[in-house]
């Protein structure tokens, strides 16, 4: 059992990274954090420590997802965009590769084929 914090306002969605490694949260404060799982002596324990906050939407993230077998992370946002985050092995953060502004109105959900 575990509780994290570090978001600034309510918590809408989580995403698990298909490796397990990996728990992505999206949040009303605009941001998606990303958490590392980290090793633990104590197997009753889980913890997870803040390996990225991916900011870019101007307003509640209302949907992420983790693309099964990549590292390609999709958002939703009350902005009526939706975000693609990919990880950068280089620089070891995800990072914003596309925003599609298409839609008129808040983007509540998204379907992914994987």
């Amino acid at each position: 059992m575990c509780q994290i914090e570090g978001h600034e306002n309510e918590v809408k969605c989580l995403s698990w990274h298909h490796t397990g490694n990996y728990l992505a949260s999206c949040s009303r404060d605009q941001t998606i954090q990303i958490w590392e799982k980290l090793e633990s002596d104590n197997s009753d324990e889980i913890e997870f420590d803040c390996f990225s906050v991916l900011t870019g939407h101007q307003s509640d993230v209302k949907f992420i997802k983790f693309i099964s077998d990549s590292s390609v992370l999709v958002s939703g946002s009350y902005d009526e965009s939706i975000k693609i985050w990919d990880r950068d092995p280089d620089e070891n953060e995800w990072i914003m590769v596309c925003t599609i502004s298409a839609h008129e109105d808040i983007v509540w959900s998204l379907d992914l084929d994987s």
